[in-house]
Parts: C-alpha cells; structure tokens; sequence
C-alpha cells in the first residue's frame, strides 16, 4: 500500500499557494494497526481520517522530517469545526479529498481547548506550519500524533483582514492487490485502506422507547480486517487458508504486518495435459504450485439489539469479506511483510 498526497492547496483571498506535504511515520502506523485489532476497530477505523487542521503561528519547527513525533500541542490553533471530505473507493484507490474552512478556531489552554475562537483574533500572524490529524476524542487531544506537516516557514504566507482563509488536501491511496469481494454492491474496494470507515453492510436497526417519541439508531459504518491468510490458483477464493490467531501469528513492526511460517507447497492434485491421453512412459501429470497469495478480510459491523433503556452493542461478522491477491513467483517457505510506504 502506498499513501501519496496529491496536494495541499492554501487560499488567502484570491490567493493560493499550493503544495505537497509531509506523510508522517505515525500515518503509515496508523494503517497498520487498524487492520488487527476487532474490539478497538470501530473506534480508531476513521483514526485514520485526517479531518483537524493545525496551525502553527510565527516561530518555525526545526529538523522536521519522516519520523518527527509532532502532537497537537505543538501547534498553537486547532480547526475542526467547518471540515467537509469526499471518499471514492475502488478496487485499488481510494481517493479522500478535505477542505477545512477556518473561520472558529481553538485554542489551548492548560485546561483543554478554548471555546470557539473568531479567525480575526490572528489576523497579521505568518503561519510557518500546517499539521494534520484526526479528531481527538477529549481524553487524546493533547496526546495524538500528528500525522502529515506541511512546513510554509519559508513562505511569506500570513492570515490576513477580513480575508477567507481556506485549506483543502487530496490524499491518493493505492494498492497492487488484485481485489475481489462476494458482494461488490456493499464493498466498492479496499475498505481497510479508506481514511473514513465504509458504509453500514447491514441496514442499521432503530429502537424506541415506550412512547415511540426518542429513538436510537446502530452504527452507520463497516470496516474491513484481516481474517485469513493463504493460497490458490485464481483470485476469489482460497485453497489453503491459515487463520490469524489460529494457524498463523501476525506482528505489527511500525509500518509494516509480518507473517511468519507460510510454505507455498506443490499442489497435491496432478494436472493431466488432456483429459482424453493416458500418461504412459513419455508422458506424466504436471505439479503445479499456487499462483497468488490471498488476503481475506472479513466486513463488521457493530449491530444495536436490546431495548431502549437497555441497548447491547456487538461487534458483528456480517458475513461480508473481500479478498487481496498477490501474484506469487516463490516457492518454498516465504516471510511476508505487508509495507504501508509514501508514495
């Protein structure tokens, strides 16, 4: 997987400086993690959405580069409160498009974040750094890495009067796994990949209170996580399958998930040439190994029941999975690693 950002656009008024940005190591971690963890996935699956734009004012950061460890305090204002995005999902990109419109802000303070602060406040300031992360929930708001930084420090870029200050990035999200899914009407691609968790597989169900005048509704969202690993000679289906946690172990190393103790193995069954010859002296059944690699992840959703007073939530397999297939050309024992890299 490779995460490429396209662009970073920053208008003042009629004017527009455009950019690419750093991609953090915290992102590409992010990608990883998100992958394994099925009772944290639907709380940190649009952890990987970058929906809070950061500004740093005046003084510039120093020595910055892929494995800088930046948090949201390091930065002077926090925009999250006019943030909009467009995701589009196919079978190998994902396309995530963010514009932040700066009007309120926040600000710290030793307590937590401010009330909503008017743009005008910081009119006149140059801005030397642009950070951008997902929405903290409060218990992580001065603790979460940042995960991508622009720096304009050597730019002459300022807030000014009375000007609209809009920021807008595209971010590129591709794959060279083959993709195939049972159900391409409920999973356009990847979803795991998406920064923003997919839409609800499931029709979510609605409970209501006794009088039938408040309600609550289940979640809204799916994700993607990786289920299974294993082998086959065509891209829908496996042949021969370990379980994560079962058959298999996988580690996470930073960016990068580490499998261990796979064998692409000579296929037991012969592959005669024509079903119509008898081998005899001169002629013998063909061996053949597995061609891909497959990937299986299984599609949850979390599923309301219960009563109004009372609801359950529960993590479901809505029986929904997509597959990943990676052509093969090892035979033998293979250490597969699957790498989140910039693009």
């Amino acid at each position: 997987m490779k995460i490429k950002n396209d662009l970073v656009s920053i208008k003042i008024g009629k004017k527009q400086y455009d950019f690419r940005n750093l991609i953090l190591d915290t992102y590409l971690e992010k990608f990883a993690l998100t992958q394994l963890d099925i009772t944290n996935a639907e709380k940190i699956g649009n952890r990987k959405s970058l929906t809070c734009l950061l500004l740093k004012f005046d003084t510039p950061f120093e020595n910055l580069n892929e494995n800088s460890l930046l948090v949201n305090e390091d930065f002077d204002v926090y925009v999250i409160l006019d943030t909009s995005y467009v995701q589009e999902i196919t079978n190998s990109t994902i396309i995530v498009q963010y514009s932040y419109n700066a009007k309120k802000v926040l600000e710290y303070s030793s307590s937590g974040l401010s009330d909503n602060i008017d743009i005008s406040n910081f009119w006149g300031r140059k801005i030397t750094a642009l950070g951008f992360n997902s929405t903290p929930t409060k218990s992580d708001i001065f603790n979460t890495n940042v995960k991508a930084v622009l720096d304009t420090s050597n730019y002459n870029i300022y807030l000014q009067e009375n000007q609209d200050f809009v920021v807008t990035r595209k971010d590129i999200i591709t794959t060279d796994a083959l993709f195939y899914t049972n159900s391409k009407e409920k999973i356009a691609g990847p979803i795991h990949l998406a920064p923003f968790n997919n839409k609800a597989v499931i029709t979510p169900n609605t409970i209501y209170n006794d009088t039938g005048n408040m309600s609550i509704t289940g979640d809204n969202t799916s994700y993607g996580l990786i289920y299974s690993i294993g082998f086959s000679s065509y891209i829908d289906r496996i042949d021969k399958e370990y379980v994560i946690g079962e058959d298999i172990e996988i580690t996470q190393n930073g960016a990068e998930l580490e499998i261990q103790g796979l064998t692409n193995e000579i296929k037991k069954e012969l592959i005669f040439p024509n079903s119509n010859l008898y081998p005899s002296n001169n002629l013998y059944p063909l061996t053949s190994s597995y061609k891909y690699l497959i990937i299986k992840y299984k599609v949850w959703q979390e599923i309301l029941s219960g009563t109004y007073e009372n609801p359950v939530h529960t993590i479901t397999d809505t029986g929904y999975f997509y597959l990943q297939a990676l052509p093969l050309n090892k035979q033998g024992k293979l250490n597969l690693k699957i790498k989140y890299e910039r693009g």
